[in-house]
């Protein structure tokens, strides 16, 4: 802003106000506002589907088994669990071996070969499923706490314990549910879907809730 110099027949201060700035043409784009929902923002999250896992872990064996847990979704995760619990083989063992030994060599520590620990090895953790065996050795790498040796044996197999306990208890508790559901009276096939329709409404409206 401008002042002008006051003369003797002034009485104050002439003033020049700034002209207005022309505004350009600007682009306006307007969103439409998301919602929350169970998955964050977006889009609501359909109701989760049935899942026998989650029932099976939930229940307890002192109780009848639910109907939702029907004698084909009971086989059915007993053969899941029965296959997550496979022994490794001898080439998976050894290739897993293999990834130890690189790991080791890579930090500069002298140890035998993949075949040298799989003789030493195999018999002790002749047990292990060749996934939770990778995911040890993956963490073991990961996080190296055993100075300038391999871990032993029984490290290896501390790694993942708690995960390889967990799955023979549940297989163990889906035998003793499908063992129980063959002799305690079961309801009828109506039933069953209705109760599954009620569990579904349920979990719909704690989702629209939350939203």
């Amino acid at each position: 802003m401008w002042a002008a110099p006051m003369t003797a027949g002034d009485r104050g201060f002439a003033f020049e106000l700034p002209k207005p700035r022309r505004r350009s043409a600007a682009l306006i784009i307007v969103r439409k506002p998301r919602t929350r929902s169970a998955r964050g923002w977006g889009q609501p999250k359909p109701a989760p589907a049935f899942n026998t896992r989650r029932s099976l872990e939930m229940w307890q064996p002192r109780r009848d088994v639910p109907a939702s847990l029907t004698a084909g979704a009971l086989s059915h995760e007993i053969e899941m669990l029965s296959a997550s619990l496979a022994p490794a083989s001898d080439n998976e063992f050894t290739s897993a071996m293999a990834r130890l030994v690189a790991v080791a060599s890579t930090l500069g520590i002298a140890c035998p070969g993949a075949e040298v620990l799989r003789m030493r090895y195999r018999e002790i953790l002749a047990d292990l499923p060749v996934d939770l065996i990778n995911r040890a050795i993956k963490r073991i790498a990961d996080k190296w706490i055993y100075g300038n040796r391999v871990p032993t044996p029984a490290e290896i197999r501390a790694v993942v314990k708690p995960e390889l306990t967990h799955r023979a208890g549940l297989l163990r508790r889906a035998r003793f549910a499908l063992l129980k559901l063959s002799a305690q009276p079961r309801p009828s096939e109506q039933a069953v879907a209705d109760r599954r329709r009620d569990m579904r409404d349920v979990m719909r409206d704690a989702v629209k809730r939350r939203r």
